[in-house]
């Protein structure tokens, strides 16, 4: 399987999707990650459940594609203040 982190507004991965397959792939979008499961599994890995419940693990991800991660700040057009939550999931994804 591969793994794709992007966000929602990857249009260039949404088509990659349509000619891959759904089911050989996973996308973490960084625009929504609250929306995911993530669990480190202790020594054994970890798993990323998605917003329909499909689900990737250490076990199951071949590759993984980087493609232009954004901070939701830097993706909203319309300016607006982020939760405490969604302002701390920001810092985290840059510390």
């Amino acid at each position: 399987m591969l793994l794709i982190y992007s966000t929602t507004f990857d249009t260039t991965i949404d088509m990659l999707i349509y000619y891959i397959g759904e089911n050989n792939l996973f996308r973490l979008n960084s625009d929504c990650f609250e929306n995911y499961n993530i669990i480190l599994l202790n020594n054994s890995g970890f798993e990323i459940k998605d917003p329909i419940g499909r689900i990737a693990n250490s076990s199951n991800i071949k590759k993984v594609l980087w493609r232009k991660p954004s901070l939701k700040h830097d993706l909203l057009i319309k300016q607006e203040k982020l939760s405490d939550y969604e302002e701390y999931i920001e810092k985290e994804f840059w510390y």
